[in-house]
């Protein structure tokens, strides 16, 4: 009956994350990322044309290894083939070969790549090898436009804070100062400078700043500042200001050694301790803020000269793996989160995230080892038993995913609002093998949990507008879901078929039409489509639609019924009982 929920699931549902550090969490396809695939006509030893192809071609799939290598071979034969240096150069960077992107700059002097990419990867390279006299000349040639005049200023500061300028490190970053929107940005690099510096209570007048203009606190300020007060002796407002971000993210698996600091008195390093950390922290911060969409390439390069800059940033490896994620590179992400450290806070996040990558690469049992591993390693921790059920409820292992989720749920003392999501997983896995009375129990507990949640309000409703039982409620609820969520093409469908079984026909074609238009490949919106217009005495239209909607594959015990209706349309007795 609710196929199509488990895509409103997996879009909707945050799971536990690094979401400060990394934005919120992407959709999953369960799809194969195609690694290792190249067309067997463009393979290594092909003609230069057919190797620059088959460079392109990974290039667009964002497979930056196969593209470098193919790339590299056919430089080869065309060494001064300024076109293929140039995306030679752009692949070696968005996969974190600084050095070998760095041997082609000389090659590059015509070349259509942005002048300031080239000039920051010479800087980063001058900054890493201590060269900063050189690094400071280069910094100059950055044109100040744009983005380039933040990162200018940032890696200027740092710059001259290796050269041993301190007070002009600080001057460097007024630019920033001057823009609202990036002060949180200026007070917590400013405090990292007067932490080196020594200027303690200085750096702590410039961490409590930047919290308080930060409409959400950052990570990093939260554990800049916190890291102040451990050094400080103020460990009770360390401990407050941990238990206030926990609090608006309960999921942060970041501060539980910091937690710890309160009995056995540790005092914790600085969270940037020189110049290169301080350097590798503005090129992470910079590309956390342009992650997203059509950014994300230039995200992952600077982010990758972050962690080039500083090979335990992380933080950085962390981010670089969700921008993986988000252009489905999951075999590329998975590497990646194992460079994360053993000892790091992040290393469970990034191997429960690695069960995820796995899953989407449909190596499911692979996962399921691992996220079972995980829940032994520690016990109380609902996160890797969540995922094991959310993995059995995507292959429809319905059995075994109530299971999962009712472990989690023993596990808990005291149910809080972010546990809402255990009970409407659960819901679904009850619902969709049929044991509707402790779906349902579990849906009202969800939201009772969470009573303005979007998808709760969705589900719950649509199920009894589908069984024709309050309708009226299951339509208040359904409002306030497209409320919540006005784009969302499944929650719109709802609230059309809804009104259909109310039979307002009328309404409900003008709805449906609105989700089709938004999710145009969903056999279900189409097929309740179909049923609307009929309704409506628009036969061709319905037959259309439902035809349409066999062609996108709907759930097999779908198939005869949506057969049935093409030839013989909508029977009076369906006109209510018809579940599309």
């Amino acid at each position: 009956m609710h196929g199509r929920f488990f895509k409103v699931f997996l879009a909707g549902v945050l799971l536990l994350s690094v979401a400060a550090a990394c934005g919120s969490e992407v959709e999953r396809p369960v799809i194969n990322n195609g690694s290792a695939f190249v067309d067997p006509i463009l393979r290594v030893g092909a003609s230069p044309p057919g190797n620059y192809l088959a460079g392109r071609q990974a290039l667009k799939r964002n497979d930056f290894y196969q593209a470098s290598k193919y790339l590299d071979i056919a430089l080869q034969n065309s060494p001064n083939n300024t076109f293929l240096i140039n995306r030679a150069f752009i692949s070696k960077l968005a996969m974190g070969d600084v050095q070998g992107a760095h041997r082609l700059v000389t090659s590059l002097e015509r070349s259509d790549v942005p002048n300031s990419i080239i000039k920051i990867l010479i800087i980063v390279e001058a900054i890493k090898r201590n060269s900063l006299k050189d690094a400071q000349e280069t910094i100059e040639l950055i044109p100040e436009e744009g983005l380039n005049r933040f990162l200018k200023a940032l890696l200027k500061s740092w710059v001259l804070m290796g050269l041993g300028d301190g007070d002009g490190a600080i001057d460097a970053l007024n630019t920033l100062k001057k823009h609202p929107e990036l002060r949180p940005l200026y007070e917590v690099q400013v405090a990292f400078l007067l932490d080196i510096l020594g200027k303690i209570d200085a750096a702590g007048r410039h961490y409590r700043l930047a919290e308080k203009l930060s409409r959400q606190p950052s990570l990093r300020i939260i554990q800049g500042l916190g890291r102040y007060l451990d050094r400080t002796g103020k460990i009770e407002k360390a401990k407050n200001l941990y238990t206030k971000y926990l609090k608006d993210n309960p999921n942060s698996v970041v501060f539980q050694r910091a937690l710890s600091r309160r009995k056995t008195k540790e005092k914790p390093p600085l969270l940037v301790a020189n110049f290169k950390e301080g350097a590798a922290e503005a090129l992470f911060n910079v590309a956390g803020m342009i992650a997203g969409g059509r950014s994300n390439r230039l995200a992952l390069i600077y982010a990758h000269l972050a962690t080039y800059l500083r090979s335990d940033l992380d933080v950085g490896h962390m981010l670089i793996a969700r921008l993986l994620e988000a252009m489905a590179r999951y075999d590329d992400a998975i590497n990646t989160y194992r460079k994360v450290s053993e000892g790091s806070p992040f290393n469970r996040d990034a191997r429960l995230r690695i069960a995820d990558n796995f899953q989407s690469l449909g190596r499911d049992d692979e996962a399921i080892v691992l996220l079972k591993r995980l829940a032994v390693e520690k016990i109380g921790d609902v996160t890797p038993l969540i995922s094991l059920g959310d993995l059995f409820r995507a292959n429809k292992n319905f059995g075994e995913a109530i299971s999962a989720y009712n472990s989690a749920l023993t596990l808990l003392e005291n149910e809080k609002k972010q546990h809402w999501v255990i009970h409407y997983s659960r819901g679904i896995a009850l619902e969709r093998s049929r044991q509707w009375d402790l779906a349902e129990r579990d849906l009202q507990k969800a939201l009772k949990l969470n009573p303005d949640q979007p998808y709760v309000l969705n589900y719950l409703g649509y199920s009894w507008a589908d069984q024709g039982k309050n309708l009226f409620r299951a339509r208040r609820m359904i409002e306030r879901a497209v409320e919540l969520r006005p784009n969302d093409g499944y929650i719109v469908d709802s609230l059309g078929w809804l009104l259909y079984r109310l039979k307002n026909y009328k309404s409900a074609v003008s709805h449906l039409e609105r989700a089709a238009e938004l999710r145009p490949q969903d056999p279900t919106i189409n097929d309740h489509l179909g049923d609307a217009y009929w309704q409506m005495g628009r036969f061709s239209e319905a037959r259309f639609q439902w035809k349409r909607a066999l062609l996108l594959k709907p759930e097999p015990e779908k198939i005869s019924l949506i057969e049935a209706k093409i030839l013989h349309g909508l029977r009076q007795k369906n006109n209510t009982e018809n579940d599309g």
